[in-house]
């Protein structure tokens, strides 16, 4: 959770609700078929908190080979 100047539970909540949309953005657009989400990490700069970076990490399965 991101550290704020003033932290309330508004603001705790509307990060929480903008995060969970973010990794569900990510889900359908970015991460492969398969794949499975491991970290989504916002950063935010200045006082009005303006997105700069979208971080995505996901992990993809080996695929199975026959021999």
């Amino acid at each position: 959770m991101a550290d704020f100047k003033r932290d309330t539970p508004l603001q705790r909540e509307r990060l929480q609700v903008l995060t969970d949309a973010v990794k569900e953005y990510l889900k359908v657009v970015e991460i492969p078929i398969g794949g499975r989400h491991r970290k989504t990490t916002l950063t935010f700069t200045g006082d009005r908190f303006k997105p700069t970076s979208i971080e995505c990490r996901y992990i993809t399965p080996k695929q199975k080979t026959d021999d």
